[in-house]
């Protein structure tokens, strides 16, 4: 891989075919290194950075969540999120019912946890940027600090696994045998 992402392919399906979204870089507030591209054959959005993941993980500090200002409560972006994250949840009340464990994979600051434990769910958060989720973890969240390869977790833990707008900020796909 490139800086750029121009020689990258997709890292789910391997098509070469791609468009940059320089857009929603810009959104992600990253810095002007990295690139998002969208895959024309399975349309899966991906980070290309050439780094690797431990140096990617750097990018998700005080300041990167600091520029995530719209999210903050109240907000019209926080209200649309939390409407959103009820609809995730009528989603697997649906398919695993209500008693369902919950882990949200990229808990980031808790936001969906918050909305769940709101609903009177049990969810837990895992998140690898640890001032994020020491920040949910001093707001009274479950939430473990680390990834899915060293957490830990036994097999069948839960019953569901949420995961919003975190796999194109991944560098590699996730292994999802882990969670399934």
């Amino acid at each position: 891989m490139t800086e750029t992402g121009e020689e990258s392919t997709c890292p789910i399906c391997g098509g070469a075919e791609k468009v940059p979204l320089p857009d929603e870089t810009w959104l992600l507030g990253f810095p002007d290194s990295h690139m998002m591209w969208r895959c024309n054959t399975c349309r899966f959005v991906y980070l290309v950075t050439g780094r690797t993941s431990e140096e990617l993980l750097s990018d998700y500090d005080d300041e990167y969540f600091d520029r995530l200002s719209d999210f903050q409560d109240g907000s019209p972006v926080h209200v649309a999120r939390t409407r959103m994250f009820q609809d995730h949840l009528q989603v697997i009340e649906d398919r695993v019912g209500r008693d369902a464990r919950i882990l949200d994979l990229g808990a980031a600051r808790g936001h969906f946890l918050e909305v769940a434990a709101n609903e009177g769910w049990s969810a837990i958060g895992l998140e690898p940027a640890q001032t994020a989720a020491e920040e949910a973890q001093k707001r009274g969240l479950d939430v473990t600090i680390g990834t899915l390869d060293d957490a830990g977790f036994a097999a069948d833990s839960f019953d569901a696994v949420h995961s919003s707008h975190v796999f194109e900020h991944l560098d590699a796909p996730v292994d999802l045998s882990l969670i399934h």
